[in-house]
């Protein structure tokens, strides 16, 4: 029973692990499937009105975040709080880094 609990927890791991293999033969023959317009759609920045709308479309009283405020409080205070939260949530998204000053 011991040798499967071990298999069981390190199967995962080897799985997603990185593997020093040769991937180009594989991707020189596959077509991108995203063209260059959806491309830039994907990784330009957001806009202070994307950001409002995904606050606005989320109920009130969805499980707070890392803050201990939930999106009912942020659409309370919208006007107070935004030009604060949403360059520290983009810095956030581009640098997968959060903020010092907040940790």
């Amino acid at each position: 029973m011991e040798g499967i609990k071990i298999i069981a927890k390190e199967y995962p791991v080897k799985l997603l692990q990185h593997k020093n293999g040769d991937c180009d033969r594989v991707i020189t023959h596959v077509s991108p499937s995203t063209s260059i317009q959806d491309n830039e759609q994907l990784i330009k920045s957001f806009s202070l009105e994307e950001f409002r709308e995904a606050d606005f479309s989320m109920n009130n009283n969805r499980c707070s975040r890392p803050d201990g405020f939930n999106p009912g409080f942020f659409k309370s205070f919208w006007n107070t709080c935004s030009n604060d939260v949403f360059p520290a949530t983009c810095l956030w998204l581009e640098t997968c880094a959060f903020p010092a000053k907040l940790s």
